[in-house]
């Protein structure tokens, strides 16, 4: 993960949204605390060394005091969605369309594609080049 992921925490619910690909199973989590120490499954905690695998569903840290009285947190970590869907580039081209002498190059404002062809255009014989970009 190329970047920080702040965490939301509530009561004893901690969640955080982690960019889509990430892989959950191997993750170190940076964190501050008043407590003595702090474990996962018996495993000492260190904040930003130990990694732990949030791959199978939420995780529970256990907060332990000076007094020896403890704290749980359960963290749940979610992949975000791949979000990446516009359409960046669309233009009918003269290679693909032989009724066609110059490449046109389409409009894109929103979700909305415009292009002007000549009068007399077969609309229904043409071939769009695809799209080579993907905005994300």
């Amino acid at each position: 993960m190329s970047s920080d992921c702040p965490a939301t925490i509530v009561g004893n619910a901690i969640n955080v949204t982690v960019p889509f690909g990430t892989n959950t199973a191997n993750l170190k989590a940076s964190f501050v605390t008043t407590g003595a120490s702090v474990t996962v499954g018996g495993v000492a905690q260190q904040s930003g060394v130990t990694r732990v695998n949030f791959s199978l569903g939420p995780v529970t840290y256990i907060v332990t005091a000076a007094d020896s009285t403890t704290r749980n947190y359960v963290v749940t970590v979610t992949v975000a969605s791949n979000t990446a869907k516009d359409i960046t580039d669309f233009k009918f081209t003269s290679a693909l369309n032989a009724s066609l002498t110059i490449d046109y190059t389409a409009s894109i404002v929103g979700t909305n594609i415009t292009v002007t062809l000549p009068f007399g255009t077969s609309l229904s014989s043409l071939v769009r080049r695809s799209p080579s970009r993907v905005r994300a």
